[in-house]
């Protein structure tokens, strides 16, 4: 009986339960214990099944023990892709015999089968051996054909139910189906990849891209398409030779105009300044002179024109972006408002910078006006009066200026020899915040480095110790430019504000 564990057998147990398919693990003559079990041809829910003798009607040997048989049967099988890359390889299969009929695959003449007719009898005679080996044969058949087709032919001796059982190799090979699984896939897709070997020439060949470019006639190509369409869709001359031409944005002007007169403003010899300067836009400003600014202005103040106002107006805006814009100055961002720090002196730039302090208050910074000299005489007090308004600081001690964000400086005027403070000069250097000018002299504020000068009209020739120049638009009619022999066209188009650059 030890002999016949690990066969493959084929136990017919009448209905119910079925016919039982499997490798016998153990036998003792009373039960029968079977590994990977199929019924009815279905694999059997639990890994063994046992049996008892008096139950089995018949028993049939599908496959002896496979330790005994140390010879497997191989077969390899050539395919060839009929791909791209035609390529062939080698597939070795593990083709076990079975008994019973699928798709593509049969086995013909099983080893061994075991037969006992009257059931009565069972236990006697599987006690006994009484066991009729009936040794045959076993031929296996392959054909194979394109695709991967192949059939082996097995007859088993019997009229049984019996299932392939414990199968080596793909499964779905085996059965018939030629569809590989996701892995074979992969493999298969990598070896037509990957498969050219290390020392194939094509490998260390260079590819000359230039040279298959050259070969690639692109004006051709298009005229075929063209003379391939039909005549209302083919284009003109005209259109193709427009389409070279830029597209322009939806903010540019696609109709012809007159050349942009890229010199504006042109001023009488008695007024112009020894530099000129340029726009972002490429519009060149000419300066001015001191003496002829001061009669520009004179003439503006005799016209009623408010100029303070609108150039402390001009401090605040660029003022507002240098601390941040919206993204420091929002009503949910109460907790670190900005600190300026004003710096003033006792002329029509001071008055500018009061004005400057009144207005940012008002947007919620917080302010403090340090005032250089303590005597404050003429238009300067009442502007003073209005800050103070404001609720913000006023103070003539440098002690009282705290850690600010930015400086806005107004102490000196636009004279050739401007007034000098130590003092305030020191503690400006020292701070980490940078300085914006509000028309400051043309040689700059004496000790002071200053990163930024907010100029009114036209500037002056400024030296590079006023840092990077902003010119402020205040509104000043053309009927005064005209009577100053000025020829003015207005460089500032939808801004308030514009940079100005040295014309090199």
């Amino acid at each position: 009986m030890s002999s016949w564990v690990g066969c493959a057998v084929s136990i017919e147990c009448g209905q119910p339960p079925g016919c039982f398919q499997g490798t016998i693990l153990e036998t003792d003559g009373s039960y029968l214990t079977l590994s990977k079990p199929f019924l009815d041809g279905l694999p059997y829910p639990k890994s063994q099944v046992t049996l008892k003798a008096s139950d089995i009607k018949q028993i049939q040997i599908i496959q002896e023990n496979a330790k005994a048989n140390n010879e497997k049967q191989h077969s390899t099988v050539e395919v060839t892709k009929s791909a791209k890359k035609s390529q062939k390889f080698a597939l070795t299969e593990s083709l076990q015999p079975f008994e019973g009929k699928s798709n593509g695959m049969q086995h013909s003449s099983l080893p061994n089968s075991i037969s006992y007719p009257n059931s009565n009898q069972q236990m006697n005679k599987f006690q006994n051996h009484n066991v009729q080996h009936s040794s045959n044969q076993f031929n296996q058949k392959q054909n194979f054909g394109h695709g991967n087709n192949f059939s082996n032919s097995n007859q088993v001796s019997g009229n049984s139910k019996s299932k392939p059982i414990d199968i080596q190799g793909r499964s779905n090979k085996l059965n018939g189906r030629s569809t590989p699984n996701k892995k074979e896939k992969e493999r298969r897709r990598n070896e037509i990849c990957f498969g050219t070997p290390s020392d194939d020439p094509i490998l260390t060949e260079e590819f000359d891209f230039e040279k298959n470019l050259a070969l690639f006639d692109k004006r051709a190509l298009w005229e075929e398409l063209n003379q391939a369409q039909k005549p209302d869709i083919r284009q003109t001359d005209h259109v193709r030779r427009n389409q070279s031409q830029p597209k322009f944005r939806h903010d540019e002007n696609i109709l012809e105009s007159q050349p942009v007169a890229h010199r504006a403003i042109k001023l009488p010899d008695e007024g112009k300044g020894p530099k000129e300067y340029v726009t972002d836009v490429g519009l060149v400003i000419p300066s001015l002179t001191v003496e002829f600014r001061m009669k520009l202005l004179t003439a503006c103040g005799r016209s009623g024109l408010e100029g303070a106002e609108l150039l402390g107006r001009a401090g605040t805006e660029v003022a507002l972006q240098l601390l941040g814009g919206t993204r420091r100055l929002h009503p949910h961002n109460t907790h670190q408002m900005p600190v300026v720090a004003f710096l003033i002196g006792p002329h029509r730039q001071g008055v500018v910078g009061v004005t400057c302090a009144r207005q940012l208050a008002s947007h919620g910074v917080s302010t403090v006006v340090l005032v250089a000299e303590p005597d404050v005489q003429g238009a300067l007090r009442p502007h003073l009066s209005l800050y103070q308004m404001t609720g913000n600081r006023l103070t003539t001690n440098i002690q009282d200026l705290p850690s600010v964000d930015l400086i806005i400086m107004a102490l000196c005027d636009d004279s050739d020899d401007p007034s000098h403070y130590p003092h305030l000069a020191e503690w400006a250097n020292q701070s980490r915040a940078p300085v914006l000018a509000l028309d400051p002299p043309a040689i700059g504020t004496p000790g002071i480095i200053t990163k930024y000068s907010l100029l009114p009209i036209l500037p002056l020739s400024h030296s590079l110790n006023n840092g990077k120049l902003y010119l402020c638009n205040l509104a000043i009619p053309q009927k005064i430019f005209k009577d100053l022999g000025i020829q003015y066209d207005s460089p500032f188009g939808s801004k308030f504000v514009i940079a100005l650059h040295p014309n090199d």
